[in-house]
Formats: C-alpha cells, sequence, structure tokens
C-alpha cells in the first residue's frame, strides 16, 4: 500500500520538479544532477528524495539580485532616517542626499579564511547594486577606516543561521596595532563612538538575528528574506507537509533523520533551511543532505572548502 502511495505522490511531485528544472534550476541542476542525487537514496526511501529537490527554494542570480536590491533600499532607508530628516524635503533632495551619505560608507565581505566563502562569491552583485566598487575593502583595512573615522561599516554575507559564525567573525583577535595587542572587531566596534555599523545578508533565521541584535546593539542587521524554525525541512509546522498526510509526513521525517543518523552527519548547528544561493556555497544553515559530499553522497551543491 506504502509503495503504491509512493507513486501516487512521485508522480505529482515530478511533475513540479520539472517544472523547475525548465525555469528555475536552470544554472544548478539538471535532469543528470536530479538522478545522481536521487540516486543516494535507496528504492523505498526514493520518495524522500524527490520531496527534499520539491521543497527547495533556489535563488537564481537574477532572484539574488532582487534581494541584494531590496537590501540596499533598506540600507538607503536607514541612513536617512538616521539624518533627522526635514519634512519638507522633495524625492529629488532626498534622493542626492542619500546618495552623498553613501560615499561615506564602507563595504566589507565576512570572510576569513576560505576565498569561497559566502560573501566573496556576493561581493560580485553588491558592487553592481551599489553601482560602485571604491566602498569595497578587505576586514584588514578596518583599523585604518575607523581612524579616518568612517561614517558607516557594513558587514555583509548571504546567510545567518545560529549567528555563531558572524560572532566569531567579531571576536577573533586579529589586528595588532602600535602596543603589539591584539585586538578583535569587536572591540574596536565598542570603542567607535563616530560610526554607524551595519550587517546585511540576503537570508537569516529569526534565532540568529536575535542573537546578533541582542549581543551587538551597535549593529543595525538588514535581511531581505527572514526564515524561523517552523521553516525547518524536520518541522512538522513547515508549509510544505500541507500537501502530505500526516502520516506521509512523519514517514519522510523519519527517513530523513535515519539517513543522516546512518551517516553521522551533526546537525548540532543547522537550521535545516531548504535554502541554496546560485552563486553562494550553502551555508550549514541548510539542510545538510543538500550540501553533504562525503562518503559517495552526491549533493545538489557541495560546500567547497570542507
Amino acid at each position: 500500500m506504502a509503495e503504491r502511495t509512493d507513486e501516487i505522490l512521485a508522480e505529482g511531485i515530478q511533475k513540479r520538479i520539472q517544472y523547475q528544472l525548465d525555469h528555475t534550476w536552470l544554472n544548478l541542476i539538471d535532469v543528470t544532477k536530479k538522478d545522481q542525487f536521487l540516486n543516494n537514496f535507496s528504492d523505498e526511501d526514493k520518495i524522500a528524495g524527490l520531496i527534499l529537490l520539491d521543497m527547495l527554494l533556489f535563488h537564481n542570480q537574477v532572484q539574488e539580485k532582487q534581494l541584494t536590491k531590496t537590501l540596499i533600499r533598506q540600507l538607503r532607508s536607514q541612513i536617512y532616517k538616521n539624518l533627522d530628516p526635514c519634512q519638507d524635503e522633495n524625492s529629488e533632495t532626498i534622493f542626492l542626499t542619500i546618495n552623498e551619505e553613501m560615499k561615506h560608507m564602507a563595504f566589507i565581505p565576512v570572510i576569513d579564511k576560505n576565498p569561497a566563502d559566502s560573501a566573496n562569491a556576493w561581493s560580485g552583485i553588491m558592487r553592481e547594486m551599489t553601482g560602485t566598487s571604491d566602498c569595497f575593502f578587505d576586514i584588514e583595512k578596518l583599523p585604518l577606516l575607523l581612524t579616518i573615522h568612517k561614517k558607516y561599516i557594513v558587514f555583509y554575507d548571504d546567510m545567518i543561521g545560529t549567528g555563531t559564525q558572524f560572532d566569531d567573525f567579531l571576536r577573533k583577535e586579529r589586528f595588532e596595532l602600535n602596543d603589539k595587542k591584539k585586538l578583535s572587531i569587536k572591540k574596536l566596534m565598542d570603542e567607535s563612538t563616530e560610526t554607524l555599523f551595519y550587517y546585511l545578508c540576503l537570508a537569516g533565521h529569526t534565532d540568529g538575528i536575535a542573537k546578533i541584535e541582542k549581543t551587538y546593539p551597535k549593529i543595525r542587521v538588514l535581511v531581505s528574506e527572514k526564515f524561523d524554525n517552523d521553516d525547518s525541512i524536520l518541522s512538522k509546522n513547515n508549509e510544505n507537509w500541507e500537501y502530505y498526510t500526516d502520516d506521509q509526513r512523519d514517514r519522510i521525517i523519519q527517513i530523513l533523520e535515519r539517513v543522516m543518523s546512518d551517516r553521522k552527519i551533526n546537525i548540532k548547528f543547522t537550521k535545516n533551511l531548504p535554502v541554496i544561493f546560485e552563486r553562494n556555497r550553502p551555508s550549514n544553515t541548510v539542510f545538510p543532505l543538500y550540501w553533504y559530499n562525503e562518503d559517495h553522497w552526491l549533493p545538489i551543491k557541495a560546500r567547497e572548502g570542507m
């Protein structure tokens, strides 16, 4: 009976997947990669692989640009609010005022070790959307930027998960100044009184956003797309499960949990989100079976540099 039910389910899912192959996944998944991913699963578990593909929220370059454009709009709006604007300013004056403020901005990717890090991959789109390359700097330039009283420092990355990665990035002691004592970004921010700090992300989990905002009240977090615990693939409240019966949902979740357990995949720091960006490597916030690439598992998109 379960086999027959799976056949009926698979038929509808295959149609939706074919639409994604034809219209959305053009630069990420083709028929070969789809079949390779499904072949990770045994015949009796293959329905779980199909459902993972059906749930996948893939942002291609066009969609990434739109999310980035939304972020820049948010940033420009925040800048203008901070200026205590006059009520009688017209739209042209407002536009010119914000453009002038943007010249006092420094964008810094959240990158430490790996040149394939997601923020680095996203930098091209950021430069295009801001219309300049002159305001982008490596993290090593931060002490100088604060010394010359740069008005705005904007960190950026593709996703916020638990907030731990950004927290580690800020706390790492990396700068040797005149007294040879190493200082962290956090220490430099705490000592800065004239600079406003922002953190831009294409997507973020509400837990991680809240953690960063609570730990670093000086930083204003701006996110294009927000997720919460109900968006986890393993959450029974995920809206994608509305298309299935409770029994089907519970069986698929059990299969996914067993597959990860058999392969000893650590999900301690993941939020199990079904989100992948075309230009960026998957965050560990993403459900592991999409990016896991060990023990002969063929992922949708591997996390390079792991």
